[in-house]
């Protein structure tokens, strides 16, 4: 049976020594992996760290070019040296070998066609059968494929985080390919430093406990997607989970350190999109 060739790629920003560690233990299982560096500084160490890393190419940018230019370099690697497909990771996230054999086993005998992105499936979600149809899927975790990445337009740069792979997979959506999730390949994935707490109604909420700066970036790119895509009756599911998502994070604030430098970047995100400014925050 003919195996797709995969190769993978990895946002990496201030990396831990545990965050090139397990890197490095699915790292075999790709024929080549990407180490896109988005940190601000060189670093002797760290570089001597990714550099144990199998089939490992490393890649410094010299700053924070933020998410959409990384990823977008690393398709632009994986297509010069022949992949069609490229799994995207963050660094904070934990797959077996096992899980990525399987995705590309999967990939190279399915019958579906038109697959823009096959993902893997995280721990706390639930799969009904070997796959589902989605709409929308995390970028960890995510193998994409590249000539149709391509003719989508790539990712978009100008968000610089947060959203990314939401208005990319809206796109590929709109463009009428698919996305999967493959049930039988999990992994598990960090966001944030999230908190259950309790209202004061008796009712709980989560605290993200994000950096105020985070909140600029999700405020105003998600008012973005909101505008851009809520005009798109098949989409409506998913513009009202990121009304309602934007309006958890809202609330939850006031029980986060620094509230009030947090409203005051949600405020700035907001005249920000007002006029349409976008890139990286300054």
């Amino acid at each position: 049976m003919c195996t797709i060739k995969l190769a993978a790629c990895v946002v990496l920003y201030h990396p831990t020594k545990e965050n090139i560690r397990h890197i490095a233990e699915y790292a075999r299982a790709l024929d080549r992996i990407y180490l896109i560096d988005n940190s601000e500084t060189p670093n002797r160490g760290r570089k001597e760290a990714v550099h144990t890393v199998p089939n490992s190419v490393y890649i410094e940018l010299g700053d924070n070019y933020g998410i959409g230019k990384a990823l977008n370099c690393a398709l632009r690697w994986a297509k010069r040296e022949g992949f069609e497909w490229l799994l995207t990771m963050d660094q904070d996230t934990i797959v077996k070998a096992d899980a990525i054999e399987y995705a590309r086993s999967y990939l190279s005998c399915t019958e579906i066609g038109n697959i823009g992105i096959a993902c893997l499936r995280w721990t706390e979600d639930v799969g009904k059968g070997k796959y589902d149809f989605l709409k929308f899927a995390l970028t960890s975790g995510s193998i994409v494929n590249i000539e149709i990445a391509e003719k989508i337009g790539k990712f978009n740069e100008a968000f610089f985080i947060d959203g990314v792979d939401m208005e990319f997979c809206y796109r590929l959506y709109l463009h009428g390919y698919r996305m999967i999730r493959l049930n039988e390949a999990v992994m598990v994935h960090f966001i944030g430093n999230k908190k259950k707490i309790m209202l004061g109604s008796g009712e709980a909420a989560i605290t993200h406990n994000y950096p105020p700066v985070r909140y600029y970036y999700i405020f105003r790119n998600y008012f973005y997607l909101i505008k851009q895509y809520g005009k798109y009756s098949s989409l409506e599911d998913e513009i009202q989970r990121a009304k309602i998502r934007l309006w958890e994070y809202f609330v939850s604030i006031p029980y986060e350190k620094q509230p009030l430098k947090k409203y005051a970047c949600i405020l700035k995100g907001f005249c920000h999109f007002v006029l349409k400014k976008q890139g990286r925050y300054y």
